[in-house]
């Protein structure tokens, strides 16, 4: 259904509700339902070995969850049903939701936690990753130490509760498949481990004997600093760890996972104020696998970041990582709502890659963020499935432009590398004032929609120059791309309702949530990703070397809505001319495209307009006075229109000899004339190019042969041996004997 109420007075307390019940969520007893247990910090350890205290003295364990109780009472917590455990603590307020914690005695064995309560028995959820449906209330009983870290320590004693070890490195070192190590208050990692990291974990443990590190139960432990590593945590070639309650700072990245699997980050306290450039605070990319995110906040991301904050964000999926769990987290990248600051707080994009699956982001509060709250950028639900749901989501997509770069300020974002047809699934979701950044922005509203998505049981609640769906999905998606959905709530007096009878249609049961709704089988095409026209071939390149020769692009056409500048950064590592001016002629592309060549620094050197085009297709225009360039000088090459293709292959550099075009290097700038481009959109690709041709230079004559005259004696008689010397040349002879004597003649060359 669709509520419209007057702006103002009722809008505003809409939203002082809702955050009146978060709030009130976490000062409640939360003894009104039976118990829920979200998720715990480790989930498997040893039942002995480590700080004994009445007669326990296994892991520490920290469960999460809600309605457990202000105080325990006569409430208790059981593992594989037994009474086996001493609780440690109870019902303490964490985030929006409650903690307890609790330390395995030598009886206890592998099986389930239950949180009981005089309301009930505590259920988990649940979600299928990796084709296999996670239960958060498992623990797992097995054989492994258990080592421990104080400020009052040393790295040569045991590493014992009694006598533990002084550093996290020393831990981290002495630690092998199946351990566990608490650091106490106070400890702080500081300074670089390696790789320019406060600490890096360098060997690998197994899928049934994890390794761990994590702070002891309410200790404070610190790892970095705003201005100390570029990194907190790195996972350097290692899986199978868990990191659990820890502070970490750091510059760019708080954590760093290149390519490692089954990595659990969890309640820690993250924070990268100075980050800026194509990074994040947490950041995994190389096809990293089974990411586990719970309960962590992370804050205070790129707000003090340089030049480049547009590709700044705060949790970022990058190429090819799948099975990824995000639950629980509280993920407010502007918390001071300052006019700079990192971008997304939710992104997942395959820099160069493939689309991406089994992606799940629940239960989450999100608010703050300059640009989009989540950001499924390039994925594919064929593939598995990916969904977001029980988001509570606000002030995300406030602009402004980071550094003055247009980017996209919507509540959640769906596209595709392909053509998917199996729909995202996006439900349950609370939005409030999203897209702050106005509805004129063709990117900012609510949803912003290019590929098969379902939305379902969604509410959100937009002011005055706020959007229900972004102006770009208006324009460019058509309602089948949403079949699937129904009963969405849009309230306030928010702009761009869309495909309303389908989006708003019947109420269903909300989809549970380890099986969603199945997806829609035959949507068309998403918009994004059509498939490539057929034109006539592209002309071959004559005359000369260009960077794409007749290559074509995926994305056959794109058009926000503006005339723009597009261009291309480029230099050569030999002298020569620029002879013509190319670009790939979208399908829809019409009107006069005038072509530029520019400077780095931004001086017009010649300009050309196009003529006899065809309807698509690689144009080439040659220049009425070929362009001079320099070796090993940059250039950029750009044309001015209104439609146009894209695709993304800069994440690195593209070489034709002796061309180079470098990472990023796609450019553009909006304007209604052509002007320099130099802004860059997620290392976006507008296929402009040009014909070089090299410098030839004659090379100089080969220098005369050296003449030479040389004397072949036999006993007393003595022959003139001309070498390369001319007909007639005038010479003079001296010869000297090995007695002494000397003998003089004169004459001409025959």
């Amino acid at each position: 259904m669709r509520v419209f109420v007057s702006e103002g007075g009722q809008i505003v307390k809409k939203i002082l509700q809702i955050i009146a019940l978060v709030c009130a969520l976490a000062v409640t007893s939360y003894a009104a339902a039976p118990p829920s247990l979200f998720f715990t910090d480790y989930t498997s350890g040893p039942n002995t070995g480590g700080e004994a205290v009445a007669g326990y003295s296994g892991v520490y364990v920290t469960l999460y969850g809600n309605n457990f109780g202000s105080s325990q009472g006569s409430s208790t917590v059981t593992l594989n049903g037994a009474n086996c455990l001493r609780v440690v603590e109870w019902g303490t307020p964490y985030q929006w939701y409650q903690k307890i914690v609790v330390q395995l005695g030598a009886t206890c064995s592998t099986g389930d936690f239950s949180v009981i309560t005089a309301d009930g028995v505590s259920s988990s959820p649940s979600v299928v990753l990796n084709g296999q449906p996670t239960n958060p209330a498992l623990f797992t009983v097995r054989a492994g130490r258990i080592f421990f870290v104080s400020t009052s320590g040393n790295d040569g004693n045991v590493g014992s509760f009694a006598s533990p070890f002084k550093s996290l490195t020393k831990c981290r070192d002495t630690e092998a498949a199946g351990d566990l190590c608490y650091a106490e208050n106070g400890v702080s990692q500081t300074g670089q481990d390696n790789y320019a990291s406060n600490l890096v974990l360098k060997s690998s443990c197994s899928v049934s004997a994890p390794c761990g590190i994590g702070a002891y139960p309410d200790a404070t432990v610190t790892v970095g600093s705003d201005s100390d590593q570029n990194r907190g945590v790195y996972f350097y070639g290692v899986s199978n760890w868990t990191i659990a309650g820890l502070t970490i700072r750091a510059t760019e990245e708080a954590f760093q996972n290149n390519g490692d699997s089954n990595v659990r980050l969890v309640a820690n306290d993250l924070q990268c104020v100075n980050g800026s450039g194509q990074d994040a605070c947490v950041h995994a990319e190389g096809a990293a696998s089974g990411i586990a995110f719970y309960g962590n906040y992370l804050h205070n991301t790129g707000t003090h970041c340089g030049s480049d904050c547009k590709e700044y964000h705060a949790f970022y999926m990058s190429t090819n990582t799948n099975h990824v769990d995000v639950g629980w987290n509280l993920i407010v990248p502007n918390p001071a709502q300052t006019s700079q600051a990192g971008c997304r707080a939710v992104q997942f994009y395959s820099t160069g890659g493939s689309d991406q699956y089994d992606l799940h982001v629940h239960d989450n509060v999100i608010h703050d963020a300059i640009c989009d709250g989540i950001n499924f950028s390039t994925v594919d639900a064929d593939k598995g499935v990916v969904e977001a749901f029980n988001n509570t989501i606000s002030r995300v997509g406030t602009g402004p432009d980071p550094n003055g770069n247009e980017a996209n300020y919507a509540g959640v974002n769906v596209g595709s590398i392909g053509s998917p047809k199996a729909a995202v699934q996006i439900y349950n979701n609370t939005f409030s004032d999203i897209g702050g950044r106005g509805v004129s922005e063709g990117d900012a509203g609510v949803f912003s929609i290019s590929s098969p998505t379902a939305l379902v049981n969604n509410t959100a609640t937009e002011v005055s120059g706020e959007g229900y769906f972004t102006s770009s999905t208006v324009k460019s998606t058509p309602c089948s791309v949403l079949n699937g959905s129904s009963n969405n709530t849009l309230s306030g007096v928010g702009t761009n309702p869309y495909c309303e009878s389908l989006i708003n249609g019947a109420a269903t049961t909300p989809p549970p949530v380890v099986t969603p709704p199945p997806p829609v089988v035959t949507p068309p095409p998403p918009v994004v990703t059509p498939p490539p026209p057929v034109v006539t071939p592209p002309p071959v390149v004559t005359g000369g070397v260009s960077l794409f020769s007749s290559v074509a692009p995926a994305n056959a056409t794109g058009n926000d809505g503006n005339a723009v500048e597009l261009g291309v950064k480029f230099s050569s590592t030999v002298a020569g001319t620029i002879t013509a001016l190319r670009f790939y002629k979208a399908t829809n592309s019409s009107g006069t495209h005038v072509g530029n060549v520019w400077s780095s620094s931004g001086k017009l050197l010649a300009t050309v307009t196009f003529s006899n085009e065809t309807s698509s297709g690689w144009q080439q225009q040659a220049l009425p006075t070929p362009v001079a360039i320099n070796a090993n000088t940059t250039y950029v090459v750009s044309y001015h229109t209104s439609e146009y293709v894209w695709t993304q292959p800069f994440a690195f550099p593209i070489t034709t000899s002796p061309l180079t075009a470098p990472a990023n290097a796609g450019v553009y700038t909006y304007g209604s004339g052509s002007s320099f481009p130099k802004s860059t959109y997620q290392s976006s690709n507008y296929f402009v190019d040009l014909v070089f041709v090299a410098s030839t230079v004659t090379p100089p004559p080969p220098p005369p042969p050296t003449p030479t005259l040389a004397v072949a004696c036999s006993g007393l008689t003595c022959v003139l041996v001309p070498s390369n010397v001319p007909s007639g040349t005038s010479f003079t002879i001296v010869v000297t004997t090995t007695t002494g004597l000397t003998a003089t003649a004169t004459g001409t060359t025959p």
